[in-house]
């Protein structure tokens, strides 16, 4: 268990410091204040419309599946003979179960009730462990990103894989009825405008699991990049002519997509500076499954004389399909798995 603040502990915090001098600020409402205000050559950094919420509350798990189309198109028949007989396959189920996660701060009663106005704000427990909560929350989401060539069984606690056994981003994505499908570019090409083609081409080739065509990115398009690359999707996305090139070949994704980033997409947050991925805005597949919703609690510890300020909340973030979504490392790698 933490040691609690106490009156030491802020004493020993604003040690060498005079009074009549000194101003204390909140680095911790400082960050989430630029966080929650980033904004990188005008690229969204919201994606709640690429993540569905789903509302879990009270139950043990939760588990997905699907039915498929009828198997096989009409078929020739004969005047006199039967007809052919369709029939359903059986989905693939996708299991999620609840995860907490929690934080608690203890402050002593008398370090609350000798708090000097002047840095009463910057030191508001409450405050901070519900931001670092909702912040929590955020970071999840943005990890699912970075983990889509983990295998299943390696996925942090935050996170759940879908239920075919493969990396979300995989050339081997079985179908029920036979055969593969994939939603990476194998040959993992950097961020340009003919990989963006490839990469549309490969979500527009996607088949059923019956083998029926089932085309995604007719619509409204998401770029997801990390920081390092917003300036070229940026580019792409708004140059009349095809940038790069020394000709006037008219640019088709000018306005076709938008452009999503987050700091927690880039190296220094554990993902990557090169890999980027596109997500049909009308059919995304990835969720945010609550369990339960950021709780807060307080209670006091009369052994101690101690204040307890606990957060806590279950879910997990994960995708019930791996189509809609096309991967590519960018790096150059070739991919297999």
């Amino acid at each position: 268990m933490a040691n609690p603040i106490t009156t030491s502990y802020i004493d020993s915090f604003l040690e060498g410091v005079r009074a009549k001098f000194f101003e204390v600020y909140s680095q911790g409402d400082e960050q989430l204040r630029l966080y929650d205000a980033v904004s990188l050559f005008d690229a969204m950094t919201n994606v709640t419309p690429l993540v569905r919420r789903i509302n879990a509350t009270g139950r043990q798990k939760l588990e997905t599946t699907y039915t498929t189309g009828l198997v096989g198109y009409l078929e020739p028949r004969a005047e006199g003979q039967p007809f052919p007989m369709s029939e359903y396959l059986k989905g693939i189920i996708t299991e999620v179960q609840p995860y907490q996660f929690a934080r608690s701060i203890r402050v002593t009663r008398e370090s609350l009730e000798r708090r000097s106005p002047e840095y009463a704000a910057a030191l508001d427990e409450v405050k901070k462990i519900r931001q670092n909560a909702v912040l929590t929350a955020s970071k999840h989401i943005f990890d699912w990103f970075n983990n889509v060539r983990t295998a299943p069984a390696d996925l942090p606690p935050q996170l759940f894989p879908y239920g075919d056994g493969v990396k979300f981003a995989s050339t081997q994505h079985p179908l029920v009825g036979g055969g593969v499908g994939s939603n990476v570019l194998a040959t993992s090409p950097d961020l340009s405008v003919s990989a963006l083609e490839s990469a549309i081409l490969l979500a527009q080739n996607t088949v059923d699991d019956t083998g029926k065509p089932m085309p995604y990115m007719s619509g409204q398009i998401y770029l997801v990049v990390p920081p390092a690359l917003v300036r070229r999707a940026m580019e792409i996305a708004e140059t009349p002519n095809t940038p790069y090139t020394n000709n006037f070949v008219a640019n088709i994704f000018q306005g076709r997509y938008i452009v999503v980033t987050s700091p927690y997409l880039g190296a220094l947050q554990g993902g990557s500076n090169t890999r980027w991925f596109l997500v049909d805005g009308n059919n995304s597949p990835i969720v945010h499954v609550v369990f339960k919703d950021i709780t807060a609690e307080d209670w006091f510890d009369n052994v101690t004389k101690t204040y307890v300020f606990d957060v806590h909340g279950e879910w997990k973030v994960g995708a019930f399909n791996w189509r809609g979504v096309v991967v590519s490392e960018g790096n150059g790698s070739i991919i297999t798995d």
